[in-house]
């Protein structure tokens, strides 16, 4: 009866994360362009390789996803097109690889592909994704974190931490975190942190070995926040909200200690209800009972040490970016560091739920050498693949409509964004903006000036007028349906 309840289920979960993974991937096309494309991408028609130079060792010190920003904007000018579609689905294909690959290919582990595969969909779920996933000039950056956070994990779970190509991999999968965001820097160094205060077990050599593949990852986030403090820290041009905030660091920690109890709790923080509350403990706490059910088994005590400091610096992360953004700008920041941080929670449950596991296991009584790694049986594992699939449809009930919303938009949304590229290559020194108002998962267009708009109107039009080489454009929102819905 437990083996053919853990089969059914088992396929059922794989079935749905699928299902709601391709529902958004589906929705790839719509992506969308914010101004920050039209200034970038024209920034590097003009100046090249040295705009880039410039941009990495000044306003942006993301060494990595500067250098995909590049090239995006030379695949762009060379085909003369957006090529949205293309780059997110670039991105979201790495991001698969990095929280699949590795449960996929251990043939031992694939047990712990549900793990994945819910995680992969809980990245999505119930909370706004159009930034981080939907916008090119995010995506690029924070998806490529996210995946290498994501490969660390599947690193703890899936292989054996005596290898060099385990502290090679880890390393790459750190240096990449470190170079493509500043969040990303600050995880490493929490992670790095954390893994060093009780220098990891083993024979002096292998110490050595560890120590010298965390070198890279270390230098390059230090040498990312370092940057980050010279350039940007403490700039007044950066406060666009609440002054009396913006630079007290005290204030400041204070607004964060709310927010950040909320962004651990909720399941969309961007709307602080008792109704987000409770759908947010159920799937958080159901995803903690089903990583714990199905957590791998081995005495391993680096893995274990890994998998407490990517718990910790992973949840860290959530009032650390809460702080910075109140400290630097005066509120919170941007819709894609909210994304990532829920992304983080995800990570950090199920980190903190397989040590716990993996922590009690040994408490039963392991042998000091077994380095096997064995996976629970029974009814533990199909009740914790039940509580992985009701988590994860759970996170899908206020998804879904919002989903639903925007296939039903399909083709007119498609339409708006073709018509604005369409008119602004043509010939002529005027324009039509059709601005998208009705994404509730892809995200909507730039906020402008209805009606007729000049050069110095406005600072947003003025990217777009510059970057299609007209003198003036006719901003008109998309024509929705009688009858149909806008979106809230």
């Amino acid at each position: 009866m437990d083996e053919r309840a853990y089969r059914i289920f088992w396929l059922a979960i794989l079935t749905v994360c699928a299902a709601m993974f391709a529902a958004y991937l589906g929705l790839t096309p719509l992506g969308h362009w914010q101004v920050d494309e039209y200034q970038t991408i024209r920034a590097v028609g003009d100046g090249g390789a040295g705009f880039l130079f410039q941009r990495v060792m000044g306003w942006s010190p993301r060494p990595m996803s500067e250098a995909f920003v590049y090239g995006y904007a030379l695949l762009v000018e060379a085909r003369h097109q957006p090529m949205v579609a293309t780059v997110l689905v670039s991105c979201w294909s790495l991001l698969a690889i990095g929280v699949l690959v590795l449960p996929l290919r251990r043939g031992g582990v694939r047990s712990w592909l549900p793990v994945s595969a819910a995680l992969l969909v809980l990245f999505f779920l119930g909370h706004p994704v159009s930034e981080m996933f939907y916008w090119p000039m995010a995506t690029l950056a924070y998806v490529p974190t996210l995946a290498a956070i994501a490969l660390l994990l599947g690193i703890t779970q899936c292989l054996e931490t005596s290898t060099v190509a385990t502290w090679v991999l880890t390393s790459v999968a750190l240096t990449v975190a470190a170079a493509s965001t500043e969040v990303g820097a600050m995880f490493v160094v929490g992670f790095v942190v954390l893994l060093g205060m009780g220098w990891l077990p083993g024979a002096t050599s292998y110490r050595r070995a560890r120590i010298i593949a965390l070198l890279p990852p270390t230098l390059m986030a230090a040498w990312v926040l370092r940057q980050l403090v010279v350039v940007r820290a403490g700039q007044d041009a950066e406060v666009f909200g609440n002054a009396a905030i913006a630079h007290h660091a005290f204030v400041a920690f204070k607004a964060m200690v709310p927010q950040a109890g909320r962004e651990w709790l909720t399941l969309d923080p961007s709307r602080a209800t008792d109704k987000q509350l409770t759908l947010g403990l159920i799937v958080k706490a159901l995803f903690a009972l089903g990583v714990y059910g199905l957590a791998t088994h081995r005495h391993d005590a680096v893995a274990q040490r890994m998998r407490l400091s990517l718990a910790l610096s992973a949840l860290a992360l959530v009032p650390a970016t809460i702080f910075t953004a109140y400290y630097q700008f005066g509120s919170l920041c941007c819709e894609r560091h909210a994304t990532f941080r829920q992304c983080m929670v995800y990570v950090g449950i199920a980190a903190a739920a397989s040590w716990l596991a993996n922590w009690k296991h040994r408490q039963k009584g392991v042998a000091e050498n077994d380095q096997r790694i064995s996976m629970p049986a029974g009814k533990q594992a199909w009740f914790a693949l039940a509580s992985l699939l009701v988590a994860v449809l759970v996170a899908a009930s206020s998804s879904v409509p919002r989903i639903r919303h925007d296939y039903l938009a399909y083709d007119r949304i498609a339409a708006a964004r073709q018509a604005t590229w369409d008119s602004g290559v043509a010939n002529g020194r005027s324009g039509v903006f059709t601005r998208v108002v009705s994404g509730r998962i892809v995200g909507n267009d730039p906020k402008l000036p209805q009606g007729a708009v000049r050069v110095g109107d406005d600072k947003n039009a003025d990217a777009i007028l510059a970057y299609f080489g007209k003198d003036s454009l006719v901003v008109a929102d998309e024509q929705i349906p009688a009858g149909g819905e806008s979106p809230r």
